[in-house]
């Protein structure tokens, strides 16, 4: 996942003074502690989609909604 998100830094997806590895940190806690406490799914993926969306440039939060409006209507 580090590797996905410097690659969508360098494209200016991701705002650029993001410490990787200190944002993955806490992404990584903060859902393994959900999930252990017994979080439901949809706080889980409301958490991840949150923290995600917060690191991102309004340029990456455009692709990010496309590409999940997409994968959402595929599902459905």
């Amino acid at each position: 996942m580090e590797n996905i998100i410097s690659i969508c830094q360098k494209e200016k997806y991701i705002i650029p003074d993001l410490d990787i590895s200190a944002f993955l940190e806490s992404f990584t806690t903060l859902l393994y502690n959900a999930r252990f406490v017994e979080c439901l799914p949809v706080m889980l993926r409301n958490s991840a989609y949150f923290m995600l969306r917060g690191i991102m440039t309004a340029n990456g939060i455009k692709r990010f909604e496309r590409l999940r409006d997409v994968s959402c209507k595929k599902v459905n």
